[in-house]
């Protein structure tokens, strides 16, 4: 009876921490889903906002209404990025390759919407450290010329 009750008891206390344990990882597995969904989402209307930034006549004014639109659906895409990172940076830990990836495509959505702003096209923009602009690699597109072959690259080679 000994044997039983203790193999019992033992059954159920391992029954139990396996099943908190599955449950744990199958509640990580749903917010990391959730995540990559506003990920993608975020992804899609940097797309967008760019697309519709490229194509916008060259002469609008400060206050046209295209241009203020855009520039709200990039602040509004901007933050929901911020929410995102605070939110990945909290419930995970990012190795050094994930921090810069991510740290890359916030300087990307913000650079659209400084390019918005000074009504100019989308470019990379990498700075000193004091803030000044130091080079503009603007974003050409498939056909553009690889950035090694641009005379510009040896000086964000320089900085990187």
């Amino acid at each position: 009876m000994v044997v039983a009750l203790l193999t019992l008891c033992l059954g159920w206390f391992v029954g139990n921490r396996l099943t908190a344990r599955w449950d744990e990882r199958k509640k990580r597995r749903e917010l990391d889903l959730v995540a990559l969904g506003v990920f993608y989402e975020i992804y899609g209307q940097f797309f967008a906002i760019w697309k519709l930034w490229s194509n916008a006549p060259a002469g609008l004014s400060d206050d046209d209404d295209f241009r203020r639109e855009l520039l709200d659906r990039a602040a509004e895409t901007e933050g929901k990025l911020k929410s995102l990172l605070v939110r990945l940076a909290s419930e995970r830990s990012l190795s050094d390759r994930d921090c810069t990836l991510l740290g890359c495509f916030r300087q990307a959505v913000q650079s659209l919407r400084a390019s918005i702003q000074e009504k100019a096209s989308l470019r990379s923009r990498i700075t000193q450290a004091g803030g000044q602009e130091v080079i503009a690699y603007p974003w050409l597109g498939s056909e553009a010329p690889q950035p090694s072959k641009l005379p510009s690259w040896q000086l964000m080679q320089k900085w990187l």
